[in-house]
C-alpha cells in the first residue's frame, strides 16, 4: 500500500486546478531504475529527480495562443514501456514538489518539477 496525499488537497493547497488534467512519464534506464522524463531546451533526457510536468490549458508564445493537451502530449513523448501517470492521483507513485515548481523562475524549472517516490507503508 502506497500513502498519499489526497488529490484535492493538492490541487486546492496549490491552485493547480488551471493546469488539468497534469501528467508525467517515468522511464526505466538502464540500472533498471525509474527515473523521471524532463524536457532540456531542444532535448528529452531523463533526470532521478526531476520529472517533466504536462500540464493542459492555454499558453503563449512568439507563434500566439495555444491549446496544450497534457495527457496527449505526455503519451506523445513517452515510448513503449514508459509509465504515463496524473502525479496528483491517490496511486501516484511520486511526489511532486509544487510548491518549487510554481515559484520556479528558469526555463528549466518551470518544465520540470523536482519530485521524489513515495515510501510503501510497511
Amino acid at each position: 500500500m502506497i500513502i498519499s496525499e489526497d488529490k484535492t488537497f493538492n490541487v486546492l493547497k496549490y491552485d493547480l486546478s488551471r493546469y488539468l488534467p497534469i501528467r508525467v512519464v517515468l522511464r526505466k534506464v538502464d540500472d533498471g531504475s525509474l527515473q523521471g522524463l524532463c524536457e532540456d531546451s531542444f532535448s528529452i533526457s531523463t533526470m532521478p529527480g526531476n520529472i517533466r510536468i504536462w500540464w493542459s490549458g492555454k499558453a503563449y508564445s512568439f507563434l500566439g495562443e495555444h491549446q496544450l493537451n497534457g495527457i496527449e502530449d505526455a503519451e506523445y513523448n513517452a515510448r513503449e514501456g514508459d509509465l504515463v501517470i496524473d502525479p496528483l492521483a491517490d496511486d501516484s507513485p511520486i511526489e511532486v514538489d509544487w510548491d518549487r515548481w510554481l515559484k520556479s523562475t528558469g526555463k528549466y524549472s518551470k518544465r520540470n518539477a523536482p519530485f521524489r517516490f513515495k515510501e510503501a507503508s510497511k
